[in-house]
């Protein structure tokens, strides 16, 4: 009934019938493949035989849950679901939830359509607007659910299983974007790594061999005349540095490359 699932811009997103154009893909009834881990040498046909396989499995009835599998339609599944014995709501009423979010995560997650059409919906409510079901649905039809204060409604346990789906179908593809993004950043930053300068390789290089000089021998106090002589191989060595140069490099940005050489060399950097 397209009529009872009436749709606008802003509000809820109400769905019923599978016969619905666009939102019928929400309804139990759909039909759709997808399996389960759990049950890895089953292919299910719809969310709603999903259901009645588990409540069978739960109550232990192989032979119901094997019914169910050969089943044709999703009303057949749905009656051989309200067959198993001993039933006990407080047995099921604890797990039924829980089932029925599985099988419609297991339903979206691996068909892109349905996927993409739940995901489109934002974060708008989605409401099953099923006038026999106030647990499942709200108990009203969408056309009738407008005129009625939200309190009334049903528990809508179908819709708030659909919407806790689309979020953690939401989280996982925004985490894989952001995995992506980690992955790219490492490859720049490798990159980076392999495109180093030869002069910070000739740095390292001129550190490691500065240290392992000072390693050899202890330093010992110096005298007067020992520094007078070290000034002078100093400035004997700059003057040659400045002639074999000319006058490419001046006398301060030889000085100031000791001086950087020498910060490098303790360890300043």
């Amino acid at each position: 009934m397209t009529s009872s699932t009436t749709n606008d811009t802003s509000g809820p997103v109400y769905f019923f019938s599978v016969r619905d154009r666009v939102y019928g893909i929400f309804s139990q009834w759909q039909k759709c493949t997808f399996t389960d881990p759990n049950y890895p040498d089953i292919k299910f046909n719809n969310a709603e035989q999903y259901m009645m396989y588990a409540k069978a499995q739960t109550f232990n009835n192989p032979d119901i849950a094997a019914e169910i599998l050969v089943a044709k339609t999703s009303k057949d599944q749905k009656a051989l679901g309200r067959n198993v014995k001993p039933f006990s709501d407080a047995v099921w009423d604890p797990v039924k939830f829980g089932i029925v979010e599985r099988g419609n995560y297991l339903k979206f997650s691996q068909n892109d359509r349905f996927k993409r059409v739940l995901l489109d919906t934002g974060d708008k409510l989605l409401v099953e607007a099923s006038k026999n079901d106030s647990i499942w649905g709200i108990g009203f039809t969408a056309t009738t659910a407008k005129t009625v204060p939200r309190e009334k409604w049903g528990q809508n346990l179908l819709g708030i299983a659909l919407m806790n789906v689309r979020k953690k179908i939401r989280d996982e593809e925004a985490g894989e974007e952001d995995e992506e993004g980690d992955d790219s950043d490492q490859e720049a930053t490798d990159e980076e790594d392999d495109e180093q300068p030869e002069s910070a390789t000739r740095k390292r290089k001129h550190v490691s061999i500065a240290n392992e000089d000072s390693d050899d021998e202890p330093t010992e106090p110096e005298t007067a005349a020992s520094k007078k002589a070290r000034i002078g191989m100093v400035a004997e060595d700059i003057l040659g540095g400045i002639k074999s140069k000319q006058t490419e490099v001046d006398l301060l940005e030889m000085f100031t490359k000791r001086a950087t050489e020498g910060s490098m060399i303790h360890g300043a950097e």
